[in-house]
């Protein structure tokens, strides 16, 4: 037997790797971020974030879990006070 790299599994009828096909729950989506799910569950209510609904369900994939992440990005040199020597 010879070793092969392994490859990420994909659809059966597409291009795309399954594991961008994965949805996540609210509660999962929350514990990545670290916030509550009562937060990202009224976030969700109000149409504030980014996410698909399956069956009636929010469900979020790595694309808005990034989004939401960069949403709160904050560039210390872009505000505040500038010092001057």
């Amino acid at each position: 037997m010879t070793a092969r790299a392994a490859r990420p599994r994909r659809s059966a009828d597409s291009d795309v790797p399954m594991a961008e096909l994965r949805h996540y729950s609210i509660q999962e989506t929350a514990d990545l971020l670290g916030v509550s799910k009562r937060w990202l569950a009224g976030k969700v209510a109000a149409r504030e974030v980014a996410c698909t609904f399956i069956a009636g369900q929010a469900k979020f994939t790595a694309v808005h879990i990034r989004l939401l992440s960069a949403a709160g990005e904050i560039n210390p040199d872009a505000i505040g006070r500038k010092r001057t020597a």
